[in-house]
């Protein structure tokens, strides 16, 4: 499939788009049995050697481990795009309590357990108008991309805010403190698979998050500090759903 011989300019995007699409589901097709493959190993390995193995050992498998995670999500993230790209994702949306909400975010993962600081909220119960799956697929996103720009233990800060018809979350990333000098060989090299990159900054996560809040009539802004400062609005009503988009 090329462009070569168009001069439509539509033409030529629809020729791109299925381009990228084609592409998208290849690489997803290519790599989730490889990567289903390296999980099931080192999960594998990693009960054999429980008992037996060295702290650092255990602790070098868990980074493998978690981040043959983060790639199989990366590729559910790409169809995901593909779909809302194709306008085939589609929105169960209800009136939900967003404290509860984050509550179940912080069960689900694992990663930012024990990390969350939540402030108290103004103004009695914020309720969002949202789909809850893809809500909480957001947050998980957007907390995602905040830890993944910040070395060390960091504590994120989760601040909700009452308008008269939207909800404002904001999250913001706080610093623990900062690693001992004498890390051991296995700290020093899960601190450098962590090590933040610039492609990273603008992430396909949070790309995903801004496209599925914008589908439930919200919007994520950045703050400053290149994506660890983050504001997610949502409507607090049908009637505020629909004066966003009077379509609807």
């Amino acid at each position: 499939m090329t462009t070569r011989g168009l001069s439509d300019p539509q033409q030529i995007e629809g020729v791109l788009r299925s381009i990228r699409d084609e592409f998208a589901s290849l690489v997803h097709h290519e790599l989730k049995t490889p990567l289903s493959s390296i999980l099931g190993a080192t999960c594998l390995l990693e009960s054999e050697l429980e008992d037996l193995a060295d702290p650092a050992c255990l602790h070098l498998l868990d980074i493998l481990k978690r981040n043959t995670r983060r790639l199989q999500q990366l590729l559910e993230n790409l169809l995901d795009l593909q779909r809302i790209t194709a306008g085939q994702m589609t929105y169960q949306l209800e009136r939900l309590e967003l404290l509860p909400l984050l509550d179940e975010v912080a069960t689900l993962d694992e990663t930012t357990r024990g990390l969350l600081r939540f402030e108290p909220v103004r103004a009695g119960r914020a309720v969002v108008y949202a789909d809850r799956r893809k809500l909480v697929r957001a947050v998980i996103e957007l907390l995602d991309n905040i830890r993944g720009l910040t070395l060390g233990g960091t504590a994120i800060r989760l601040r909700i805010e009452q308008r008269t018809e939207h909800v404002l979350l904001h999250l913001d990333d706080e610093a623990l403190g900062s690693q001992p000098a004498s890390d051991s060989v296995a700290e020093s090299t899960g601190k450098q698979l962590r090590q933040p990159r610039a492609a990273e900054r603008a992430s396909i996560g949070l790309a995903l998050a801004k496209e599925l809040v914008a589908g439930m009539g919200g919007e994520i802004s950045m703050n400053g500090g290149e994506g660890r400062h983050l504001t997610l609005r949502l409507p607090s009503s049908v009637a505020a759903f629909r004066h966003r988009d009077p379509s609807l």
